[in-house]
């Protein structure tokens, strides 16, 4: 069983819409993972955001554009599959360290899924 869910990530701010919830002696479930659990999960990795971005942006400082990722994330949490599937990017260098970077992240189990995929929409831009 797979849930989409999309979660938008523009440089560590994130946005996202809920996924179909269950309760559980008065304490609220989501199947796959709520929210809240991708977002800390990112947050934990955000030093791999950081680091992939600011290597690209050294050597273009008007370095801007965005892309889409889908990441397929397993029952025990690991990152089996990630593929950009979309982008503004002419040079793909940025999109090539983000992806394997999360090739390694691990996100919580999952409840009640044996599978779960998240499409995250990364902007970056010079302010």
């Amino acid at each position: 069983m797979k849930i989409y869910i999309f979660i938008v990530l523009t440089v560590f701010l994130f946005l996202g819409c809920g996924g179909v919830k269950t309760v559980e002696k008065n304490e609220e479930k989501v199947m796959g993972l709520s929210n809240s659990q991708i977002k800390s999960a990112v947050l934990t990795y955000s030093r791999d955001i950081k680091y992939c971005y600011e290597d690209v942006s050294k050597t273009d400082s008007s370095f801007k554009g965005n892309f889409i990722v889908e990441i397929v994330i397993q029952k025990d949490g690991s990152v089996t599959q990630v593929d950009v599937v979309q982008s503004s990017f002419s040079n793909n260098k940025l999109e090539s360290c983000i992806t394997s970077k999360i090739k390694n992240w691990v996100f919580p189990e999952l409840y009640q899924l044996d599978q779960f995929i998240i499409k995250y929409p990364f902007s970056f831009g010079r302010k």
